[in-house]
């Protein structure tokens, strides 16, 4: 199966002519499959697409490299790149969380003051079909109702307030990989 040519297909759903996107682009393998194939639709449906790193500084140098390497891979790419860190411990422990529910709020916030900073329409996110399974099970794992047991959605609109952004406008966060397979996506990276 020739899985850009499915993701081609399937990305009518998401995207329109002209859109402005913001790429969340961590370094991880997903993510890095994402931004091949939003470079390789652009012309296509004439987007404006940038790439964006938030570096959760948990892995001392090994971070920095993730967020140097995403750098250089959005220039290879001729795909602008805006970058962001913070400090995810301090955050989670003035917010009584965990550094993981933390890093997330800390990077959806900053994927949505990017889009309203850029006038950009749409996040888009690499999650896949092997996270919507995990997500899924962990759901089930700790008795999630019906609604919980539905998995990630494949979009879904910002809505004020979320992750303490009050008035995030009209954002949509995309997630055209779900249909994938990791093995598919690290198949082509290979």
């Amino acid at each position: 199966m020739d899985l850009f040519g499915t993701l081609r297909q399937g990305i009518k759903k998401y995207i329109s002519k002209g859109d402005r996107i913001i790429a969340g682009v961590s370094g991880g393998a997903d993510s890095v499959f994402l931004l091949y194939f939003l470079s390789s639709i652009s012309m296509q449906y004439k987007l404006t697409i940038t790439c964006a790193h938030f570096n959760h500084k948990l892995r001392g140098k090994e971070s920095s490299r993730d967020e140097a390497f995403v750098r250089r891979l959005a220039g290879s790419l001729g795909v602008s790149f805006v970058s962001s860190h913070g400090n995810v411990r301090r955050f989670a422990g003035k917010n009584n969380t965990g550094p993981e529910k933390a890093a997330r709020e800390m990077r959806y916030a900053f994927l949505i003051k990017e889009c309203r900073r850029l006038k950009a329409n749409k996040i888009v996110l690499a999650h896949n079909q092997d996270d919507n399974a995990e997500t899924i099970m962990m759901r089930l794992i700790t008795g999630a109702g019906t609604d919980g047991l539905s998995g990630i959605p494949d979009t879904r609109r910002i809505k004020p307030g979320e992750f303490g952004v009050k008035s995030p406008g009209s954002i949509t966060i995309i997630r055209p990989l779900l249909s994938a397979e990791k093995k598919e996506i690290l198949s082509f990276l290979k």
